[in-house]
């Protein structure tokens, strides 16, 4: 594995350090699956278009998820599920 740095709001690091390693390894998964993704997806749509598309579905998932009562507590407790 190799490391990375991306530039986040002061509160998206916050929350990041104090995510568990489990939820760490989550993201990373996610990220590097959508970066293949997009990776492969680069020579049918516009780079920026990709990245726009991915923004508002990642949106469009909480969103629908706080209206469905999804809370920071209860994706923790998922998260932590064994």
């Amino acid at each position: 594995m190799e490391t990375i740095i991306l530039e986040v709001s002061p509160q998206i690091a916050q929350r990041f350090k104090a995510l568990t390693s489990k939820e760490k390894n989550l993201i990373s998964a996610f990220f590097e699956s959508w970066l293949m993704n997009l990776n492969e997806n680069k020579n049918k749509k516009n780079h920026d278009l990709a990245i726009k598309e991915f923004l508002e579905t990642v949106e469009n998932i909480g969103l629908n998820a706080t209206k469905r009562g999804m809370t920071d507590e209860i994706l923790e407790s998922i998260l932590n599920e064994d």
